[in-house]
């Protein structure tokens, strides 16, 4: 019965500890210059795999060249896209469509925000 009680508060100590660092990441990327990256599909449905793949190597390219924050992603309806927490508000833009040029998705991708 003990263990069963132990067991209980080291659930809700983890969760306390977990929230709070959501909260600070959240306060953390709150005052950035938020972009979205939508790339056309070559279907109207979901990305494929080979899209996907696309779509984590610009990824990895945003983050390699320390432009931002990747918060989020996802397809559907013939779309693609990426959501960025700009680190530098002036040049991301720019440096966003150039990591868009390496990765070769310059005339499918938009850039919003």
């Amino acid at each position: 019965m003990l263990w069963i009680v132990v067991l209980l508060v080291g659930m809700v100590a983890f969760s306390t500890y977990v929230h709070g660092a959501a909260n600070r990441a959240r306060a953390e990327l709150a005052g950035r210059r938020r972009l979205r990256v939508t790339i056309t599909l070559a279907g109207t449905g979901m990305a494929t795999r080979a899209e996907m793949r696309e779509r984590f190597a610009l990824e990895e390219e945003i983050t390699r060249r320390r432009i931002g924050a990747v918060t989020d992603g996802g397809s559907g309806e013939g779309v693609m896209w990426i959501e960025i927490a700009a680190g530098d508000g002036e040049g991301a833009e720019a440096q966003t469509r150039e990591a868009i040029d390496a990765a070769g998705l310059a005339g499918r991708a938009e850039i919003t925000g």
